[in-house]
């Protein structure tokens, strides 16, 4: 479970890259959330600016929209260079610090990808579905979003 610190800074960012992207869909804060992932894991959640993200994602909507939440939980960007983009089919942020050479691995886990696409591809979603399916995404444990490797 989430501890209410991290609710609200979950939630603040999610409005920051609603804000940035346009709109609100569920692969946007999963940017988010592996963004912070990331970050706390290595312990730059202070200093994000000694950070690197190489992001494995497919270039296409909705999966491209990860790359926004990223960008603004992280402050990597594709523009200072701190944010490195590879095409893949799954969505994985391969996180380093920059200052000790540190590594640190967030994979959306697999049931969570598919669970999306059986929601979202293809589909017309309204805007208020994608909405609520982002705020469950926001607030599920990161243990059943994300398999986090240290290395």
């Amino acid at each position: 479970m989430t501890t209410l610190a991290h609710s609200v800074s979950t939630k603040s960012l999610v409005k920051k890259a609603k804000e940035f992207h346009g709109h609100l869909g569920p692969f946007l804060t999963v940017g988010v959330r592996m963004g912070q992932i990331g970050l706390r894991e290595l312990g730059l959640t202070k200093q994000p600016d000694s950070s690197r993200v190489l992001l494995k994602v497919l270039p296409s909507v909705p999966y491209s929209c990860v790359i926004d939440g990223l960008q603004i939980s992280t402050k990597c960007t594709v523009g200072n260079q701190r944010l490195q983009l590879e095409s893949a089919e799954k969505i994985e942020a391969k996180f380093k610090d920059l200052n000790n050479g540190r590594n640190v691995t967030v994979s959306l886990r697999s049931a969570i990808l598919a669970m999306l696409k059986r929601e979202i591809i293809g589909k017309n979603l309204s805007e208020k579905k994608l909405r609520k399916l982002a705020w469950v995404i926001a607030s599920m444990p990161e243990k059943e979003l994300c398999v986090v490797e240290n290395k």
